[in-house]
């Protein structure tokens, strides 16, 4: 009866892979959006903390124009600061009850104590909201200071969503 239990439990709560759980970073962001950014065209930053939180992430939605470039960034050479390994992922709405990832990664700046923090170079494939994850590996924890710029866009997010609300409307 157990195992039946258990089985049960894993086809209701599948196991989902993140960043910090020894294998391939995946970014999951099956969370609630934390908070919205807004483009204007040039570099903007904005700051956080998961400080206490170990292998937690960030998510912010983002209003992005299909074709255009979006950047992001943790490192240290374009403006971005972190005290603990990063891996940011940008994530489409929507799709499967987690959203479709577009774009992951971890590791990768130019060198010296940028080495473990992450960066990505974006073309948004469609006029839509989508979601960049700040994700810390393992039992990373810390505060951040993530660059981005990209375009602006005439519909900017009003009012944040939950995943929750999401699932909702797929079923």
């Amino acid at each position: 009866m157990k195992k039946a239990v258990i089985g049960l439990l894993a086809l209701v709560f599948p196991a989902v892979a993140l960043a910090g759980d020894g294998a391939a970073p995946t970014c999951d962001p099956c969370i609630d959006i934390d908070d919205t950014l807004v483009f204007d065209g040039s570099d903007q930053m904005v700051s956080g903390s998961v400080a206490g939180e170990p292998n937690s992430e960030y998510t912010y939605q983002f209003c992005a124009v299909g074709g255009e470039t979006y950047f992001f960034s943790t490192c240290d050479t374009y403006g971005g600061t972190a005290t603990y390994d990063t891996a940011l992922s940008i994530w489409e709405i929507g799709g499967d009850a987690c959203g479709v990832n577009l774009a992951c990664n971890d590791d990768d700046c130019s060198g010296g104590q940028d080495i473990f923090r992450s960066t990505i170079s974006w073309v948004a494939p469609a006029d839509g909201d989508y979601l960049v994850v700040v994700d810390a590996f393992s039992t990373g924890q810390g505060d951040y200071t993530m660059v981005y710029r990209g375009a602006a866009c005439d519909a900017v997010p009003t009012e944040s969503i939950t995943w929750g609300e999401v699932k909702n409307t797929y079923r």
